[in-house]
């Protein structure tokens, strides 16, 4: 008998040894990560907007950091005046160059930077939205519509520009402190209490009732109509520290913390399970099947491979810097259908696959599976460490 209490206690200190070995190296990973994606990005945006101006090929003289004169070179007159600014897109800062002309009319826009989502920034160009700029005045250029499939994106160039100028004419910038609490903030909050609810009922019909609920609140709001689900480019540039505004994007925090927050005190993931959009779309294509949960042979290691895949994006992102560099959620392909070709043709498969196994894409390859899995070991071995 005590030889087996050794052997139980020698495999228990194995489990704990493992999970606090993978805690604190990715804590530490990340952390490098983080310091040298931190001074590339200072290294490659150094000179990028002394060579920005270099490559217009025009004679400048420095007014102050956001605002440069163009002046011709054989008169010596005023020409042009050149403004770089910088807004807050969907992932982080869009840096913008805008040249306009002496009565601050813009002549054409320049995005120097940005690390946004590959397949929604492109809607920026489909939809000529830089050449739709040009011809208006700087001080009315937060008139502008944002474009639909891109709105976050197009409005940090918006902002951007407008901060360009206001600092470029030492106008000062008054922000609206006013926080905006809307029906997306009551709706996220709204699920969750559903979840928490669901978790105290007894009879099954009541909870299927309520589960069933809010799939289609989550599907029909979240998904279709705001498009919010969390993101891998969300989780990266939260870690980079670009956050969002708490005035104007209130629903990001309580999103985010009322999905870490379930998981800390309840011990269970009620965002994937009846929150997700994506998720909730795949149980509802499901009812149009026979799905099954189907668990391969090797499903321990298919599992590792999708958590380790995680991890490796969002270090990736992190050392680089761009949080929507190895975004490859195929949310918005379903949702606002916007996604490059390959993106497309996985959700097709996901969808189809949908009717026989049972949310495949949760299963086998979402990254917030990964995520999510490791605020669970560290809750895990939190509670194993005070006890």
């Amino acid at each position: 008998m005590e030889a087996d209490e050794k052997i139980i206690n020698m495999r228990n200190y194995s489990v704990h040894f493992k999970n606090w070995f993978i805690i604190i190296g990715v804590i530490l990973v990340v952390i490098v990560a983080i310091s040298l994606g931190n001074k590339r990005s200072k290294v490659k945006n150094k000179d990028l907007i002394s060579n920005s101006i270099k490559n217009l090929d025009v004679e400048t003289q420095f007014i102050n950091s956001n605002k440069w004169l163009v002046v011709n070179p054989i008169t010596g007159l005023k020409e042009n005046y050149i403004f770089i600014g910088e807004g807050k897109g969907y992932n982080g800062p869009v840096k913008v160059l805008v040249l306009s002309d002496t009565n601050h009319v813009i002549k054409s826009v320049k995005i120097l930077a940005q690390t946004e989502t590959h397949s929604y920034f492109q809607q920026i160009f489909k939809t000529n939205f830089l050449g739709k700029l040009t011809g208006i005045k700087l001080s009315s250029v937060n008139n502008i519509d944002g474009v639909s499939g891109a709105t976050k994106s197009s409005i940090g160039i918006i902002t951007g520009i407008n901060l360009a100028y206001l600092a470029g004419e030492n106008i000062e910038f008054s922000e609206n402190k006013k926080i905006q609490f809307g029906f997306l903030e009551i709706l996220i909050l709204i699920l969750f209490a559903l979840a928490l609810i669901n978790t105290r009922l007894r009879k099954k019909q009541y909870v299927r009732m309520v589960w069933w609920l809010s799939l289609f609140l989550s599907v029909i709001f979240l998904g279709f109509t705001y498009n919010q689900a969390i993101t891998i480019a969300r989780i990266n540039s939260l870690l980079l520290g670009f956050w969002p505004s708490v005035y104007t994007e209130l629903f990001v925090y309580i999103l985010i913390i009322a999905s870490i927050s379930s998981i800390v005190f309840t011990g269970k993931n009620h965002y994937c399970h009846s929150i997700c959009p994506f998720g909730a779309s795949q149980e509802l294509i499901g009812k149009l099947g026979k799905p099954k949960i189907r668990k391969p042979k090797n499903f321990k290691l298919l599992k590792r491979i999708q958590w380790s895949v995680t991890f490796f994006a969002i270090v990736i992102a992190l050392f680089m810097y761009d949080p929507g560099l190895t975004e490859y959620e195929i949310y918005g392909g379903l949702f606002k259908l916007t996604a490059t070709a390959a993106g497309f043709g996985l959700l097709i498969i996901i969808i189809i696959s949908s009717l026989f196994i049972k949310k495949p894409w949760c299963r086998y390859l979402c990254p917030l599976d990964g995520f999510f899995k490791y605020l669970s070991i560290v809750r895990k071995e939190v509670i194993h460490l005070f006890k």
